[in-house]
């Protein structure tokens, strides 16, 4: 009785062991895909980075734009001001709304691009980077419940 109940214990000892190096086998097969994640993490944190500086090169172009934009508006102002008749004033205003409301309208169109760009670039790092983290502790805790189990059996086999 005691060498059978010792034999089923050395049985269910060596089919952990099995399930046990199965799970490491798997844990080691997940590790490239996790090195690859992590590269491609990094390079999506880069690409992020670019596109924020991208964004923060057309805010200060725009800010630049603007600045001139006033720039312009007083010394076009001034001249309007010596225009030798109301109508010529007239056309020269509605020219320069013209063109600066496209001017804006480009650089509002630059920055929702940007925006955009930096939205989906996190999503995408979200999205992979817990994906991996969760398959990673589903392995981790198998493997901690395994460990448990086998300890146990162990235990059983040597107080026996």
């Amino acid at each position: 009785s005691d060498v059978y109940k010792r034999q089923e214990y050395t049985k269910e000892i060596k089919e952990l062991k099995a399930g046990n190096t199965n799970y490491r086998q798997e844990i080691s097969s997940l590790k490239p895909q996790l090195e690859f994640a992590e590269m491609k993490s990094t390079r999506l944190e880069s690409e992020l980075k670019i596109a924020s500086d991208n964004l923060s090169a057309t805010i200060k172009a725009k800010n630049t734009a603007d600045e001139l934009n006033y720039q312009l508006r007083m010394q076009l102002a001034k001249i309007k001001a010596q225009a030798i008749t109301k109508d010529e004033a007239i056309a020269s205003q509605r020219l320069e709304i013209v063109e600066y409301k496209a001017k804006l309208h480009e650089y509002e169109r630059e920055i929702l691009l940007h925006k955009n760009k930096v939205k989906a670039v996190e999503k995408q790092t979200d999205l992979t980077t817990a994906t991996l983290s969760d398959k990673i502790k589903v392995l981790e805790d198998r493997l901690k419940s395994e460990m448990g189990t086998k300890e146990s059996l162990i235990c059983l086999l040597y107080t026996s």
